[in-house]
């Protein structure tokens, strides 16, 4: 019996660091506005760090709360990245 090896639909929160500090970023820079009298890039990255570390802990308890094994995680990641080759 061949079962097909889904990815977890939640894992789509693993997207928000990405979408934080590579797409946003371009249209962050160009911001000349200083709140707390720093630089708005620098409080986009600082703010960066707590958004991002509580997106993947989202993550991780939502792979906890499904029973999913570390071995079963890797192996799904293997499975969609030969899928793209």
């Amino acid at each position: 019996m061949n079962r097909k090896k889904r990815v977890p639909k939640y894992w789509i929160f693993l997207l928000v660091p990405y979408i934080w500090d590579v797409l946003l970023i371009p249209f962050i820079n160009t911001s000349k506005i200083h709140p707390f009298g720093i630089p708005f890039l620098l409080l986009w990255m600082l703010l960066g760090v707590i958004v991002v570390s509580i997106f993947i802990g989202v993550v991780y308890y939502l792979d906890i709360q499904s029973n999913h094994s570390a071995e079963q995680t890797i192996q799904m990641i293997h499975h969609v990245e030969s899928k793209g080759s």
